[in-house]
């Protein structure tokens, strides 16, 4: 049961879920970057959604019919590499597509350190297996922190729910076996340090 438990949580929080409800906080946020035509706002979030979840999902069959994967969880980080190839390279356009609409900077540059993040993981899952869902969970604390000094948002009730799911996801992580506690670790720094420095110094 606990073990079941424990899957749902990962699929409830799914990284590539992240990114999308970083866009919806930006937008919720009560900022003045957040002001936006409601076209506008529906618009860069069907982008993003279709770029950050629906096609990196879509692509998944070809994976297993080319033998690429031989479960959907991965479990080898070799297996990982072209999948998130592909998934590095829909967040990358999803930065350059956002960047060209009429939003404010922050934007774009979110979607850019999350393209990042995937890159990093990228690298790093070439020679040892990282909790992506700990690196989507992380990037999106950092985000809103990143929100809260930058743009002076009240994100503080959002920010606690942020960091206990953090460790409900870590916890079910664990649970699975599906990483080891240096993983998982590794994993929530490089999503939070890599979202927080680009979203605050650039």
């Amino acid at each position: 049961m606990q073990k079941r438990i424990a899957s749902l949580i990962s699929f409830i929080f799914h990284p590539l879920i992240m990114p999308f409800l970083g866009i919806i906080t930006i937008f919720k946020s009560g900022t003045y970057i957040s002001v936006v035509d409601p076209r506008l706002m529906n618009t860069t979030l069907l982008i993003v959604f279709l770029l950050t979840v629906v096609l990196p999902l879509s692509i998944t069959p070809f994976y297993f019919y080319t033998r690429l994967i031989r479960k959907i969880e991965m479990n080898s980080n070799k297996e990982r590499l072209v999948p998130y190839f592909f998934t590095f390279v829909f967040f990358y356009v999803s930065h350059v597509i956002i960047k060209k609409l009429p939003l404010n900077y922050f934007f774009s540059v979110y979607m850019f350190a999350a393209a990042i993040s995937v890159l990093i993981v990228l690298v790093v899952s070439y020679f040892w297996k990282i909790s992506t869902h700990m690196v989507g969970i992380g990037g999106f604390i950092g985000l809103t922190i990143s929100l809260s000094l930058r743009m002076a948002a009240n994100l503080l009730g959002i920010l606690i729910i942020a960091i206990i799911i953090a460790g409900i996801v870590g916890y079910s992580r664990l649970k699975l076996s599906s990483h080891n506690p240096p993983q998982v670790y590794s994993g929530f720094g490089l999503g939070f340090f890599t979202i927080t420095f680009f979203c605050l110094f650039f």
